[in-house]
């Protein structure tokens, strides 16, 4: 992560160093990285996806997907960055051994992927479940993962083979 996105973060409340923080996987962390708190400033987001789309662009993806919540929200601010590709998201549901990434059948955005070349986007990595998660989804939907990305990494030992990607990037 950038020293600029840090400082963005520590001055706006989204980078927690005061207390003992437990991770939905059960990792333990001395500070906390709360995007949350910064995600209603659309101008923030739109530099952080001018970012991502600097991270990724070689590899010329055709559709950027992200996991519902932020994920989602990154791809809409990543792709305009980029010419002729498309922002679409999936949900994860379930817990456990159950948990699994899926598309709104409503929106069948399944149908997008086939064939395609997808970047996977998401605010943060600790286990990289999530982005392994959207990658199979992808993968089963018939469509090519070339990337995945991520704002900030809270595992500096997970990397692209856990997320299911061949290549990992951060902004």
């Amino acid at each position: 992560m950038s020293t600029a996105i840090l400082d963005y973060l520590d001055e706006n409340g989204g980078h927690l160093t005061n207390g003992h923080y437990v991770f939905t996987t059960g990792k333990h962390s001395t500070e906390y990285f709360n995007i949350r708190a910064v995600a209603h400033k659309a101008a923030w987001m739109y530099s952080i996806g001018g970012r991502l789309a600097t991270v990724i662009r070689g590899l010329e993806p055709e559709i950027l997907i992200g996991p519902e919540t932020l994920g989602r929200t990154f791809v809409s601010y990543t792709a305009p960055w980029l010419d002729d590709v498309e922002a679409i998201w999936c949900d994860i549901v379930g817990e456990g051994s159950e948990r699994k990434a899926v598309f709104n059948p409503k929106l069948d955005f399944g149908r997008l992927v086939e064939g395609r070349r997808v970047a996977v986007i998401d605010d943060l990595v600790t286990s990289g479940s999530s982005l392994k998660l959207t990658s199979d989804l992808v993968t089963d939907h018939g469509g090519i993962v070339v990337v995945g990305a991520a704002v900030v990494s809270r595992n500096e030992l997970v990397g692209a083979a856990e997320c299911g990607v061949p290549v990992l990037g951060g902004s």
